[in-house]
């Protein structure tokens, strides 16, 4: 399956899975609207799912069929298929909002509503995004520390917290989605007075600009703001509002310890991604260990969304507590969420055996917690979890088979089977360390971590075993390491001594290559008139020769071993 194609599929199955789920599960209207309420709900879930596996793919995709492309190009390839894939599934999901919910709204208001949403609130995921493509190791290709690469990392994680603090804001300001609420705007008050109460002052209010959208809506950031919607503020009483805003400043209260919570368990879970997965910043560019690597990372991801979910879940029974101790009781906050779930078409239960989503209680067990009522406890949740991300891999892995040409160029090991760096490489380090002169084991972990392009353990490794054995294959895996490196003397040099060791032309077309590349084109032409002397027929000589020095032509293939291909 060619790489547009598999673009195209990945990036319109969200619109069109929606779409399909909107006919069935819609192609009777419920007049009940709690029923409708959750259909609509279900939906929208399964098609967030669909979007990240959509995501997912496609961006490993992205990342096999580009691989000659720098990194930024590839970065910026994937933000354009997250866009493009992101456009055509809010459409259909606005187009069905309408219908569901029967109110009538601008489509495009609710198209730039969501954009404003998803760059507001994860433009730390873009930043992942950018983190894992980033070809940068923390090792330099003499075995010490990357200085270079330990910056990157730290620099990352920097912007990472960043864009999860304050996205929202700066964003919202650039679109003018968020305008400063002004002194004599009626709920400012209220809020100003229940923040004193609560003991939080300099509590700022932003208003949140829907362009259209019915989204009924509060939210509290960092920097003790408070966001509401102007939706929101049309709909509900000035009691209403006042319990609303007393669940922000609920949330104000423990928002140093929400923060560093969340910020740690996601950057913990960033650079586990970075460090614990091989390569990932290739997306897997040896095949052996792309399944094991895939759901290493998904059990990574896995592990923080039921951590997220579980501590959000807390903090917001714990926020609805603080608005009814600050309001004189619950019958407020309870009428307040009563209507916004019923004018945002929110189910009271979320299902028929759970009772929460991914963030937040349901309604249901929100006025049950405020009442101080209890309600059965929660089933499936994680399994279902669980259920879903193994979904995730399975699709995953089904669409790298589907890629024809990524198969083809996987590496396999002696028993035909696929590469896989934890298999071999743990081993043969655990045998150097019992067997430290062994050259055969010193060889074979060269060639493995060149495989997998750790150039700065293949170098010490190939050191090691040259230094008691002169071996001319060795030697040309050494000279292509030291031209990885900019060493293109020390490259040439071992061309030169592999060839008078070996008398294989192998080591002739590498030093031609090389010597061509940094511009030595006398010396490039030596080197090609000894191969000819040796086999004229070759067509790497007829190619080369017919390659201008100094042009921008592909150099001729050279080697004869998957070893020697990069």
């Amino acid at each position: 399956m060619g790489l547009f194609p598999l673009i195209t599929a990945a990036a319109l199955l969200p619109a069109l899975f929606t779409a399909a789920g909107y006919f069935i599960s819609f192609h009777r209207m419920p007049d009940d609207h709690e029923i409708r309420a959750r259909k609509r709900w279900k939906l929208a879930s399964r098609g967030n799912a669909v979007f990240l596996i959509s995501v997912l793919g496609g961006l490993i995709a992205v990342t096999e069929g580009c691989r000659d492309l720098p990194a930024v190009a590839k970065i910026l390839i994937s933000y354009l298929f997250i866009l493009i894939t992101f456009t055509p599934f809010m459409i259909v999901l606005g187009a069905i909002d309408r219908r569901v919910r029967e109110i009538e709204f601008p489509l495009w208001g609710y198209i730039k509503f969501q954009y404003f949403l998803f760059f507001g609130r994860w433009s730390s995921v873009l930043v992942i995004v950018a983190f894992l493509l980033l070809p940068v190791g923390l090792t330099a290709p003499d075995g010490g520390i990357s200085l270079t690469g330990v910056g990157l990392m730290i620099g990352g994680a920097a912007l990472f917290i960043l864009c999860s603090l304050y996205q929202m804001r700066v964003v919202g300001r650039l679109t003018g989605a968020l305008v400063p609420a002004g002194p004599d705007d009626g709920p400012v008050g209220d809020t100003i007075k229940l923040a004193e109460k609560a003991g939080v002052r300099g509590v700022k209010l932003l208003f949140m600009e829907t362009f259209g959208y019915p989204f009924y809506n509060a939210f509290a950031a960092p920097g003790k703001i408070i966001y509401f919607t102007r939706p929101l503020l049309g709909a509900l009483s000035r009691e209403e509002l006042s319990a609303i805003a007393a669940h922000e400043i609920g949330h104000l209260t423990t928002m140093k310890m929400r923060t560093a919570f969340m910020l740690g368990l996601l950057t913990v879970c960033v650079v586990a991604l970075w460090l614990l997965v091989p390569h990932v910043p290739r997306l897997l560019s040896d095949v052996g260990s792309f399944v094991v690597e895939i759901a290493v990372a998904l059990l990574i991801f896995l592990a923080a969304v039921i951590s997220l979910g579980a501590a959000s879940r807390r903090f917001e029974v714990r926020a609805d507590a603080a608005a009814a101790e600050l309001t004189g009781g619950p019958q407020a906050m309870i009428a307040a969420l009563e209507k916004i779930y019923r004018l945002g078409m929110l189910p009271r239960r979320f299902d028929k055996k759970g009772s929460e989503n991914a963030s937040h209680p349901s309604l249901e067990r929100r006025v049950a917690a405020l009442k101080g009522e209890t309600v059965p406890a929660l089933k499936g949740n994680v399994r279902r979890l669980v259920i879903l991300f193994v979904g995730i891999v399975i699709i995953i892995v089904a669409l790298v088979l589907l890629d024809t040409g990524v198969i083809g160029r996987l590496p396999v090991d002696d028993r035909d089977s696929q590469y896989s760096w934890v298999d071999v490489i743990g081993p043969l380090e655990m045998r150097l360390a019992d067997d430290p002169d062994n050259f055969e084991l010193l060889k074979r972990l060269a060639v493995e971590y060149f495989i997998i392009e750790q150039d700065g353990p293949a170098l010490e490794s190939a050191d090691r075993a040259l230094a008691f054995k002169r071996d001319p294959g060795l030697l040309v895996l050494r000279g292509l390491l030291l031209n990885f490196s900019g060493d293109r003397t020390g490259a040439l040099s071992a061309m030169e001594e592999a060839y008078r060791l070996g008398r294989s032309t192998l080591a002739l077309k590498w030093a031609a290559v090389i010597a061509s590349d940094a511009g030595q084109n006398e010396k490039a032409r030596g080197y090609i008139a000894e191969i000819t002397a040796i086999s004229p027929d070759d067509p790497f000589v007829k190619e080369m020769s017919e390659r201008p020095f100094g042009g921008s032509d592909p150099y001729p293939f050279v080697g004869y071993s998957v070893v020697f291909q990069r």
